[in-house]
C-alpha cells in the first residue's frame, strides 16, 4: 500500500483571491499525477472552512479561512485525510472548527486532530487500502491560545504518554501507527534536539512513521528502528509571500511510503516547487537535484544532535524578539492587556532560550 504526506495546505489569505478567479481545482492540476500514483493521501490543513467572523482575539498571526469548495476539490483530488491539529483550527473559535468539520465530512474527507473530548481528539482515524490498516494520530506541541468563551472543542495535543497509550489500546485494530505533528519553529530547517528525541520515542513506542510539520520550509528525514521521521515538508499549497526572498522558500517535499503489513518497504521524497500563484508541480531535474541535496545535507545534521540543537537555536533566534514584539502588538491590539498577559502566561523555557540566544547573538556582534 503506498501512503502520500504531502505539505502544509492553506487557501487563505492570497490564495483565496486566485481560488475564486481559477477555481478551487486550479491549485491541484500539476499534481495530479502524483496524487493518483498513491492509495492514500494525507495532508496537514492549516485552515478553517467557515463564514464565521467571530475571531480568537488571541491569534496574532493571520486568520485563515476559505469555502467548502476547497473542500470538494481536495476530495477530487484524491486528498483522503485532512489532519486539524495546528495553530490555526482556533482562528475563528469553536463556530469556525464545527464549520470545518461538518463541510469535510459532506464532501467525504476524514479528518483528524480535534474532538468534543480528549479521547475523539487523540483518537487514531483507521485508513484502510490493500487488506492494510494505518492509524493516523493528529497532535499539535504548540500551546494552543483561544479566548473563545465557548471551548466545545479540544485539539490533540503532543503528550507522549497518551500517544503511547492510545497506540496500546488500538493495536489489534491497526498494522501500522502515524503520528502527525504540527510544530516547531516557522522558516527553520533544523529541529531542536528534544523534538528528534520525541520522534524517536514515538518510533520506539511502536509508531511506523512520524510526520512533522509548521516550519513551512523543508526539514531533514531519517529512517529510525525501522521507522521513518521527517521533519519538515514544507508546503503544498500556501500564500507564500512571508518570508518570500528565504532560500528554497518556494521548494516543498511530498512523502510516499510503501507498507506491507509489518514494516515500511521504501519510501520515495518526491521534489516540489511552488510556483508565483501558489501552485505546486513536480520539480525539474536542477530544482529536484538541489531540493534533494539540501534534504540529504539537513538529514546528515542528525549525526549530532548537539550540533543540530546549536543551528536550530542560532537560525531560530534571529527574527525571534521582532516576532514576539509584532505578536504582542497584535494580541493588544485584538484583546487588550487582558489577553497580553494571557499569551505571557504561556511562555514556555524554549521562548526564554530563544531569547538568551538571540542576546548572545547581539553582545558578540557588538
Amino acid at each position: 500500500m503506498r501512503l502520500g504526506f504531502w505539505g502544509d495546505v492553506s487557501f487563505g489569505l492570497g490564495v483565496q483571491p486566485l481560488a475564486e478567479k481559477y477555481g478551487y481545482d486550479y491549485f491541484f492540476d500539476q499534481v495530479k499525477a502524483l496524487l493518483s500514483d498513491t492509495d492514500i493521501n494525507i495532508t496537514n490543513f492549516d485552515c478553517t472552512i467557515t463564514d464565521s467572523e467571530e475571531k480568537n482575539t488571541l491569534r496574532d498571526g493571520s486568520y485563515l479561512k476559505t469555502k467548502p469548495e476547497a473542500a470538494r476539490a481536495m476530495r477530487d483530488a484524491k486528498i483522503a485525510l485532512a489532519v486539524l491539529a495546528n495553530n490555526h483550527i482556533w482562528d475563528y473559535c469553536s463556530q469556525g472548527i464545527s464549520d470545518t468539520l461538518r463541510v469535510f465530512e459532506e464532501y467525504g474527507v476524514l479528518t483528524a486532530g480535534v474532538g468534543r473530548t480528549l479521547e475523539a481528539a487523540i483518537k487514531p482515524v483507521v485508513l484502510d487500502a490493500k487488506g492494510i490498516r494505518i492509524g493516523i494520530i493528529s497532535c499539535c506541541e504548540l500551546a494552543i491560545q483561544t479566548s473563545c468563551s465557548s471551548k466545545e472543542y479540544i485539539v490533540a495535543s503532543l503528550k507522549p504518554k497518551w500517544i503511547k497509550r492510545t497506540m496500546e489500546e488500538c493495536r489489534n485494530k491497526v498494522d501500522h501507527f502515524l503520528i502527525s505533528i504540527h510544530g516547531g519553529g516557522e522558516f527553520i530547517n533544523y529541529p531542536f534536539a528534544n523534538q528528534v528525541q520525541t520522534a524517536r520515542q514515538l518510533i520506539d513506542a511502536g509508531a511506523s512513521a512520524v510526520v512533522r510539520h509548521h516550519s513551512h520550509v523543508i526539514g531533514p528525514i531519517e529512517e529510525y528502528h525501522n521507522g521513518l521521521i521527517a521533519y519538515g515538508l514544507g508546503d503544498f499549497i500556501f500564500d507564500q509571500t512571508d518570508k518570500a526572498d528565504l532560500p528554497g522558500r518556494h521548494y516543498s517535499t511530498g512523502l510516499k511510503l510503501d507498507f506491507d503489513r509489518t514494516r515500511i518497504q521504501g519510501y520515495e521524497i518526491i521534489p516540489i516547487v511552488i510556483d508565483n500563484t501558489f501552485r505546486p508541480r513536480p520539480a525539474e531535474q536542477n530544482a529536484r537535484n538541489e531540493i534533494l541535496q539540501c534534504v540529504d545535507k539537513l538529514s546528515a545534521e542528525l549525526a549530532d544532535l548537539g550540533h543540530l540543537e546549536r543551528k536550530a537555536y542560532t537560525q531560530a533566534s534571529g527574527g525571534f524578539v521582532g516576532r514576539q514584539w509584532s505578536s504582542l502588538t497584535k494580541t493588544y491590539k485584538h484583546g487588550g492587556i487582558y489577553s497580553v498577559l494571557e499569551k505571557l502566561g504561556r511562555l514556555r523555557l524554549l521562548h526564554v532560550r530563544l531569547f538568551a540566544s538571540w542576546l548572545c547573538h547581539k553582545i558578540r556582534g557588538k
